[in-house]
């Protein structure tokens, strides 16, 4: 057999701290049209209080009260986003058990790959052309199925030379796609709204 049927086994398992990592990313830092949203939200509101407190007691009281209503509003709206998910993976976490629903055993041959879950003893037969993405980071390897199924690889559970061989094959079927980590989005969420709120104190 050559390289390209070499066969890769690994089992895919998520503790609740990185099972909240990994729900995280997939709404926040896998595709950036949501937190994109949630920037200019905070990004506006950022700059309309800036300027309220600037220039807005001179249209007078009521009017100043009005304007800092609008303006909070777009802190609250994103932040009603972000409590409510929040809110929901809590819930989510303790109605199952994280560790024991998301066991996944994968092997990958060829072009081929089985996924067991385990909980349910479901086999799920998926080849390349199947996968959306895969999602490269140092500690793990995201793979995000056509079917939303999402699993991974632990850089600490499967060799550097398995690892080679996946993100080859990813590259080989063009599925490998960029991202960020949430930290960095958050970060930028940061340095955007404190640009923006310079900018409303400046004109």
């Amino acid at each position: 057999m050559g390289e390209s049927r070499k066969t890769v086994e690994f089992m895919s398992s998520l503790d609740d701290k990185t099972y909240k990592k990994v729900a995280y990313w997939n709404l926040f830092g896998r595709k950036l049209l949501l937190p994109g949203i949630l920037i200019v939200m905070y990004a506006y509101g950022a700059f309309s209080i800036v300027r309220v407190f600037k220039v807005g007691m001179t249209y007078g009281s009521s009017q100043f009260v009005t304007s800092l209503c609008f303006a909070v509003l777009g802190f609250i709206m994103p932040t009603l986003v972000l409590v409510m998910n929040e809110r929901r993976m809590r819930k989510e976490m303790k109605s199952h058990n994280i560790p024991e629903d998301t066991r996944k055993f994968i092997r990958m041959v060829g072009d081929e790959i089985s996924l067991l879950r385990m909980k349910k003893n479901e086999m799920l037969e998926y080849t390349w052309k199947e996968v959306d993405g895969i999602y490269p980071f140092p500690a793990r390897i995201i793979f995000a199925m056509k079917d939303k199924q999402i699993f991974m690889a632990d850089s600490q559970k499967i060799s550097d030379g398995d690892r080679l061989y996946i993100m080859e094959k990813a590259q080989e079927n063009h599925v490998v796609k960029r991202t960020i980590e949430v930290r960095s989005v958050v970060l930028a969420g940061i340095f955007i709204s404190a640009v923006a709120a310079g900018i409303g104190w400046l004109i």
